[in-house]
């Protein structure tokens, strides 16, 4: 596993376990991209950055990335889906955990995602979300 794995892994299992996600988009929870036929609302994170740390000449020892998690749904408010934005906040925000192979990940919060609605095949689609940094370490 590398360190985006174990970070992919820890943001799916966290949100996935988040009732107040899941009662709002289900299981419809994506890595990169949504589906083209997918119902609304969903929820889509995305790896923007990475900075790997380890000295010079020896192994990675830790990494740095940065990830977007936004909620997505059709119509013309961001009503449908702002107790799943501020629910998922609640649960990544200063959350931890360990994953698969003995990562260690931690989850902070830096700033709201101010997206503009989309037209997409005539149907708008508003959007929430928030950029996290997440710091993996190595087993």
């Amino acid at each position: 596993m590398i360190s985006s794995d174990a970070a992919d892994t820890w943001l799916f299992t966290t949100l996935s376990a988040t009732a107040g996600v899941t009662g709002v988009v289900g299981s419809r929870i994506y890595r990169e991209l949504a589906p083209l036929d997918v119902a609304s609302p969903f929820l889509v994170f995305r790896r923007v950055d990475q900075l790997d740390v380890g000295p010079i000449g020896a192994a990675i020892t830790a990494a740095n990335l940065t990830y977007e998690v936004e909620l997505v749904t059709d119509g013309e408010s961001t009503d449908p889906i702002r107790t799943a934005a501020l629910a998922a906040d609640v649960a990544l925000d200063r959350g931890a955990g360990i994953v698969a192979g003995g990562y260690q990940v931690s989850c902070l919060a830096q700033r709201e995602l101010r997206q503009p609605a989309l037209v997409f095949n005539g149907v708008t689609y508003q959007r929430l979300g928030k950029e996290y940094a997440l710091f993996v370490g190595a087993p």
